[in-house]
């Protein structure tokens, strides 16, 4: 975690995809980012619209199940 404004928002919404990187490279353990990272690599933005009628744990299948679906 870091201050507002640090760049926390900026590096998830590269890692996912999110946002086009126009300069320079992502690599993941030395290795080049490719699109098989960026399928498993997913985040909830914070203003999105939680149920109060669901627990943590279901919010949290909910909001995978919509990044990634079962096979």
């Amino acid at each position: 975690m870091g201050p507002s404004g640090g760049g926390k928002t900026t590096l998830l919404n590269l890692l996912s995809g999110r946002v086009k990187l126009n300069s320079g490279t992502i690599t993941y353990n030395d290795q080049p980012y490719a699109k098989s990272l960026k399928r498993r690599i997913g985040y909830v933005m914070q203003d999105d619209l939680l149920f109060p009628h669901l627990t943590v744990k279901e919010t949290l299948t909910y909001a995978a199940l919509l990044v990634f679906p079962l096979p």
